[in-house]
């Protein structure tokens, strides 16, 4: 190696070597297993804690979500509940307007029909159970019979 190539390499640091103090011992501790083994226990309770925590914030923001989308459908819902029960009232009106008496006479001229002038009764002819022709019925005959006997009893 050339003069300038040890130069510009650049210097190799080491650390100063501890010597000692004359007198006094170098302090020598003794490894804790037990101790290291509670600390390692104790930094893994509060990790498992802290995810603990954040998840059910998550979970909680989650419902909250969930709450505030239900919420907004029902509101969507009841407005159109409200709108529906409008439209049904018009729609009732329009009913009850439509079937007037006062309207239905109108629309009656408008066709052309008039007003009858007078009123035709129908009558039911009774049969005559000795007529030709026709054969008395037996429970007719049987519920006369049996008016007969309590008519008396009535009077």
């Amino acid at each position: 190696m050339s003069v300038s190539a040890t130069a510009l390499r650049a210097p190799v640091r080491t650390r100063p070597v501890r010597r000692p103090v004359r007198g006094r011992p170098t302090p020598l501790r003794a490894v804790d297993v037990q101790s290291r083994r509670r600390a390692r226990r104790v930094r893994r309770m509060l990790w498992c804690f802290g995810v603990m925590i954040v998840c059910s914030l998550v979970a909680a923001v989650g419902f909250h979500v969930v709450l505030a989308q239900s919420q907004v459908r029902l509101d969507q819902l009841e407005q159109q509940v409200g709108e529906e029960q409008h439209r049904y009232e018009q729609l009732r009106y329009e009913v009850s307007a439509l079937s007037s008496p006062a309207r239905i006479v109108s629309r009656a001229a408008e066709l052309g029909m008039v007003a009858p002038t007078g009123v035709a009764t129908v009558v039911p002819v009774p049969t005559d159970p000795g007529a030709a022709g026709t054969t008395p019925d037996s429970t007719s005959t049987t519920l006369a019979e049996s008016w007969e006997k309590v008519k008396s009893h009535l009077v």
